[in-house]
């Protein structure tokens, strides 16, 4: 189990639908319910985790976790585009996540998917 796991999970993810849709249906199973880290977490490693490893990537939560800490890490020394200068300043009025085409998604503890 390694971080290169995940980070080769969340590539597959974001390239097949199919990957995509099962995590998806994941977050809809919580949708509307109260949602904190320690929450997040539990689901995470009950339900995520396994579907992880059924597709095929082994990894455990602090893996995870580690790889969180490298996005934030990552996120923390580059510039803001046009777009994230604008929500900054009050330009925008809607939240901006990461996961664009370009990026890979959010990896669900970082951002708590599950319920928001």
């Amino acid at each position: 189990m390694s971080v290169e796991n995940v980070k080769k999970f969340y590539e597959a993810v974001s390239q097949d639908e199919a990957m995509k849709q099962k995590f998806v249906k994941l977050s809809q199973k919580y949708q509307g319910q109260p949602m904190d880290e320690a929450k997040a977490y539990t689901i995470m490693e009950q339900e995520g985790l396994p579907m992880a490893k059924q597709m095929g990537y082994s990894f455990s939560m602090d893996d995870l976790k580690a790889y969180g800490e490298e996005l934030k890490q990552a996120d923390m020394k580059r510039e803001l585009n046009d777009e994230e200068m604008q929500a900054v300043t009050g330009g925008v009025t809607s939240c901006i996540l990461r996961g664009t085409s370009s990026d890979p998604p959010v990896p669900p503890h970082y951002c708590y998917p599950f319920g928001r």
